[in-house]
């Protein structure tokens, strides 16, 4: 168990990111007096751009719905949008091609898993035309395997540039999120004070769109990744060496009662001139032994264990698909074999060293040890037993979602009217469910995405710009 919890740990949480010096790269976000993570909108982000002296990079992505027509087959691709420098801010190269260059329009990057699923891992896709929202891009490159950030899973992805952006001119439209590459010898505190800076400045230059808008909040691109798994890996990470602790316990209590049937056997060594490490060796050697079993065996119970935990890990833990019993998980099961056996060999003989105290320390140390467990076994069984009755009476999502059934549809081209959208509703009822009901949103219900405004009531005027009250809106 340890060995597989040590693995989903050393993927999610442990490994670096795949970047060049990612530990300057930060993901930026716009804090508001009523939350603290909004999005910029590009009036803003030009200018946190223009003006800052403390970041070498400072890139922008938002997200993108790229409907394919054409071969392999027709779907909706989850893309992204970013700025012409984002890849080389992070400092990575394309696995083929090239990632996209200044003046680049019209170009898309594959990511792997589209790359080997629809075009056969095919190198030759690099150049070709395809078809998305009824316009023709050409592949520029294929992303690597291992290309990861926070923004969520993207399929494909294509130039934001701000040149020719519909909203350059709308510094109300909040949609960009932002990433950063800190210059050498900035710290983290620096570059947000020189971000703060330049928001008051944004917030007194235009009040009615950035009165609610505070310093911008900085965060470690690899916390920003990992923050919503850690704390629950590391519960599992202490949960498993609590397990491990017993475990030796119990096999030091087992060992101990051992030795104090050879405790007449080590004296006579003893007696005999052997150091107390040559008449300790017999039972380390004992312990090594069993223990280097347990361990081999160990490593095929992580490797089942982990296929387990691979096919229920809840959607969107990033590196899932990196998680394997490799060298480091193999090293970290033996430095806990050795370590463990070690320590259950290494007790009894210490607790031995008098005539008579192994007995009575075994007797001691056993009593203790079984008070101690059954402590701990009632008290994580009354945990157990209160958590699942807490998860048996929650009320549920809110809405009855038996026999629901979602999809995301992006029409290109613009807004069209509401009836078009009634219409296209209908026509999707009548070809796929007859009968059904069928309903439409901007956002759906526990999807992680929201729209929100600010508004006004009537007869209740805000005393000032900044609490003006919001909302999110379906």
């Amino acid at each position: 168990m340890n060995v597989a919890v040590f693995s989903v740990a050393n993927a999610v949480l442990l490994r670096e990111l795949p970047y060049r010096n990612a530990e300057s790269l930060v993901w930026i976000w716009v804090a508001r007096t009523d939350r603290d993570r909004a999005f910029f909108s590009l009036p803003d982000y030009l200018d946190f751009q223009a003006q800052n002296t403390t970041l070498a990079s400072f890139e922008a992505l938002s997200q993108w719905a790229a409907n394919r027509l054409e071969a392999p087959s027709p779907r909706r691709l989850q893309g992204m949008r970013v700025t012409h420098g984002f890849f080389d801010a992070l400092g990575v190269t394309a696995l083929h091609g090239r990632y996209f260059q200044p003046g680049d329009t019209g170009v898309v990057v594959l990511s792997f898993g589209l790359w080997t699923r629809d075009y056969g891992a095919d190198p030759a896709v690099v150049g070709r035309t395809i078809q998305l929202n009824n316009r023709a891009f050409q592949v520029a490159g294929v992303a690597r395997p291992d290309l990861l950030f926070p923004a969520g899973e993207a399929e494909i992805f294509t130039v934001l540039d701000p040149a020719t952006e519909s909203l350059r001119g709308q510094r109300g439209q909040n949609y960009l999120r932002a990433i950063g590459r800190m210059k050498p010898g900035v710290t983290s505190a620096q570059a947000q004070a020189d971000l703060a800076g330049i928001e008051k400045r944004l917030r007194e230059l235009y009040p009615a769109d950035n009165a609610k808008k505070i310093a911008p909040r900085f965060i470690p691109l690899h916390d920003e990744i990992t923050g919503p798994y850690s704390a629950a890996l590391r519960a599992l990470l202490a949960a498993a060496a609590l397990v491990l602790l017993l475990t030796c316990a119990n096999l030091g209590n087992l060992l101990m009662t051992r030795a104090s049937a050879r405790a007449g056997e080590r004296a006579i060594r003893v007696a005999l001139g052997a150091t107390a490490l040559r008449a300790s060796a017999g039972p380390v050697l004992e312990a090594l032994l069993v223990a280097a079993a347990g361990g081999v065996g160990a490593i095929g119970v992580a490797w089942t264990l982990l296929r387990l935990i691979a096919g229920h890990a809840p959607r969107g833990v990033p590196r899932m698909q990196w998680v394997a019993v490799d060298g480091a998980s193999i090293g970290f099961g033996a430095a806990a074999t050795v370590v463990t056996a070690v320590l259950c060999a290494m007790w009894p003989v210490f607790s031995g060293a008098r005539p008579g105290a192994s007995v009575r320390v075994t007797r001691a140390s056993g009593g203790s040890l079984i008070g101690v467990e059954v402590a701990l076994c009632v008290t994580i069984g009354a945990n157990a037993l209160l958590l699942v009755e807490s998860m048996r009476a929650l009320p549920g999502p809110g809405f009855a979602a038996e026999g629901l059934v979602q999809t995301r549809v992006s029409v290109p081209g613009g807004k069209p009217p509401g009836e078009a959208i009634q219409r296209f509703v209908d026509e999707i009822g009548a070809r796929l469910a007859p009968g059904a009901k069928l309903a439409s949103t901007n956002e759906l219900p526990l999807s992680g995405m929201n729209a929100r405004r600010d508004f006004t009531i009537p007869g209740r005027a805000a005393t000032t710009a900044a609490s003006i009250p919001g909302a999110q809106n379906r």
